[in-house]
């Protein structure tokens, strides 16, 4: 097995360990253990549980970030970007988020691990900010803008679990959501700039 291999077996045994106890929880040990390795090998590799726990987060974050969070100057093409992205990282692991939004709360202490999806967040926040500043977005708390735009996505994946099993699964369209996220926030026709 590569060193690659290797890394990326740990990366994924300790994303499944986080999903499944929260990261409160999660121990080195049961993350050997689903990854077939000794306890020491992660030590090694990553110094301690903290640091590794961030590597899995960021290695999540540049995932989405080579997916669609680009400034190109078209405001609908770039927001499809960003909630395609996310729409991807939430089917590929659909307890991530919710695994995520209960942990912060109730540990603020392990607010260092999240440093790659801060990251994903300051940069999208980045994009929403400019296209503020050219007037193609109403001013407001980029952050609210960015909730707005994805909390659906949120709402829908957590409600898709409670339909009857029997339903076909909806899919959720990144175009549609962006489409209906704009008619709300766009500045009309007529309205003065910043």
């Amino acid at each position: 097995m590569t060193d690659t291999d290797l890394k990326s077996k740990i990366l994924d045994a300790a994303l499944e360990c986080m999903i499944e106890l929260g990261i409160a929880g999660v121990t080195t040990k049961a993350i050997a253990a689903r990854a077939g390795v000794n306890e020491v090998t992660l030590f090694r590799r990553f110094g301690n549980k903290t640091n590794l726990l961030r590597s899995v987060l960021s290695r999540e974050a540049e995932m989405v970030a080579t997916q669609g969070f680009h400034y190109t100057g078209n405001l609908r093409e770039d927001l499809i970007g960003i909630t395609r992205a996310y729409l991807d990282l939430t089917a590929r692991h659909p307890g991530l988020i919710p695994m995520m939004l209960s942990e912060l709360p109730r540990h603020p202490e392990l607010m260092e691990v999240f440093e790659g999806p801060k990251s994903l967040i300051f940069t999208a926040g980045q994009i929403i900010v400019r296209y503020q500043m050219e007037g193609k977005l109403k001013p407001e708390f980029p952050f609210q803008t960015l909730a707005t735009l994805l909390g659906p996505i949120i709402v829908m994946r957590l409600g898709q679990r409670l339909l009857p099993q029997d339903l076909p699964p909806h899919e959720i369209q990144a175009e549609q959501l962006v489409d209906f996220h704009l008619h709300g926030r766009s500045r009309p026709s007529g309205e003065q700039g910043l």
